[in-house]
């Protein structure tokens, strides 16, 4: 009666709007979807100006929509107001962003998957959105990071020789990847029970040369003096007739 309308309400016209937008522009030729582009970005602006759009608004009132209806478009509102907002701890985030993958599959939204996996411990999941991202891009320097990220994801299962694996993957797409340096040096630094024969005692610490060249290569000289710690004594060389 006051003219005034509430959030609902609100939600509800924002929502037709968006949808017939978004039906149009599935019907219109590729050269004029631009122009539906903006008037849903100028919808989208109308929305976050006429009510508080914040984490909580984002999942108490869309959230219920997203669960009736599954809907592509509104995945993908939830996803960009929910990462406008800074609410990417919110479940409704990967929820929205599965959604929007599994319809059209991005490499950005494929690397937010896999990180929120790996947080939660979801390996399995972890890996085969990292392994889908390599599949979405091109580019070099991405491979480079998904390769260290699926290193790391290894790493952290005690699966050495496949970190290490992944790690030279990495570097092969970006040899200026020195955190992949860093990684490898670490695991060999980790591995010198693992390797060590017994037998001699230059051959076993050798493993401490390979770390150090690596941190080397990173330009990690507080690791480089770790590792040249551990080295073979020049007395273990000379008793046991090396150079």
């Amino acid at each position: 009666g006051d003219g005034n309308i509430s959030d609902e309400g609100v939600l509800d016209i924002y929502s037709n709007i968006s949808d017939a937008l978004g039906a149009q522009k599935q019907e219109v030729a590729d050269n004029k979807k631009a122009r539906y582009d903006k008037m849903l970005g100028q919808v989208d602006k109308l929305l976050t100006a006429t009510v508080d759009v914040n984490c909580e608004f984002v999942e108490t009132k869309l959230g219920p929509k997203l669960d009736e209806t599954g809907d592509l478009n509104m995945a993908k509102k939830i996803f960009q107001l929910l990462l406008s907002n800074k609410c990417t701890d919110s479940p409704l985030a990967v929820k929205a962003a599965s959604i929007v993958n599994d319809n059209q599959p991005d490499y950005g939204v494929t690397i937010f998957i896999a990180k929120k996996a790996t947080a939660a411990g979801d390996t399995e999941q972890a890996f085969a959105s990292f392994n889908k991202a390599l599949e979405l891009t091109d580019d070099n320097i991405k491979k480079a990071d998904v390769y260290l990220d699926i290193a790391k994801l290894y790493n952290s299962q005690g699966r050495k020789i496949d970190a290490r694996s992944y790690a030279r993957k990495a570097l092969a797409f970006d040899p200026s990847k020195g955190e992949a340096n860093r990684l490898i040096g670490s695991l060999y630094m980790q591995s010198y029970e693992d390797c060590r024969g017994g037998q001699s005692k230059v051959e076993d610490r050798a493993i401490f040369i390979a770390a150090y060249n690596q941190f080397r290569k990173a330009g990690e000289s507080k690791l480089m003096e770790a590792a040249q710690a551990q080295f073979p004594s020049i007395e273990e060389i000379f008793n046991e007739s090396y150079e």
